[in-house]
């Protein structure tokens, strides 16, 4: 699949499902807003690796991301396989030792994750943590995350991460946490969004990067979106390869 400049969707026919990750809605839009741009700063497709095959491995294709992802369930990574192939034509979908699949699908057993899932992060622009064994995922991406990456931590208020792995992250100088809570309603659940739907429980996702990542050198908002140094207007850059050169490396 072809990198797409401006963040233009790469493949028509999936974007036109409307896929959305099954995270808060203010976390899809910052990240909705990083794809804007970050394709066009690295001049190729954006890499991601996720834990927990879904709505998000789809959002990310239709994205023309190159996406691996990982799942214990064989029966519901063939599924997703399966809605790729069929609404993609010409979907590249490979194994570990493909030559630079769109998708990669792994089946993984919860003792092996750390390893298997360690050895991608580096080569990864944007890491998932949205299955279990949660806290084993977060602890492993957190341990081998550099300053090129950034992490979606889906359900940061859920118990399956434990208070060591959210402490080490809260306490470490060097990361940058923004949590994302969709509006509580009645008995602290979520509002009705537009659609009529309400998550039965509270519900916060979280974005953590390196101090010293692109993130944070270009004054990202909230939205995911790059702003000129400070004095200017916050911009969504037509740009981004040649204004980044210029005033942020």
């Amino acid at each position: 699949m072809a990198w797409q400049k401006n963040g233009e969707d790469a493949n028509p026919s999936l974007s036109s499902l409307r896929v959305i990750p099954w995270w808060t809605d203010t976390c899809v839009d910052f990240i909705i807003g990083v794809l804007k741009w970050l394709p066009n700063y690295y001049r190729r497709p954006i890499r991601i690796l996720e834990l927990g095959s879904g709505n998000s491995t789809l959002f990310f294709l239709s994205k023309g991301c190159h996406v691996r992802s990982y799942k214990s369930d064989s029966k519901w990574a063939a599924q997703i396989s399966t809605i790729y192939t069929t609404w993609f034509t010409s979907a590249n979908v490979g194994s570990s030792n493909a030559q630079d699949p769109d998708l990669i699908l792994v089946e993984y057993a919860p003792t092996i994750l750390p390893n298997c899932f360690s050895h991608n992060i580096a080569t990864s622009d944007i890491i998932i943590i949205d299955a279990d064994p949660r806290d084993i995922g977060l602890k492993t991406a957190i341990d081998f995350m550099t300053t090129m990456q950034l992490l979606v931590i889906d359900n940061w208020n859920f118990q399956c991460y434990s208070e060591i792995q959210k402490s080490k992250i809260i306490h470490d100088p060097s990361l940058t946490i923004m949590h994302f809570q969709q509006q509580n309603g009645p008995f602290r659940h979520c509002v009705k969004d537009k659609f009529g739907w309400e998550a039965p429980h509270e519900w916060v996702s979280s974005i953590v990067i390196h101090n010293d990542s692109i993130f944070n050198r270009c004054h990202i908002t909230t939205r995911g979106l790059p702003q000129k140094p400070l004095g200017d207007h916050p911009s969504i850059l037509d740009n981004t390869y040649n204004l980044f050169d210029q005033k942020y490396l």
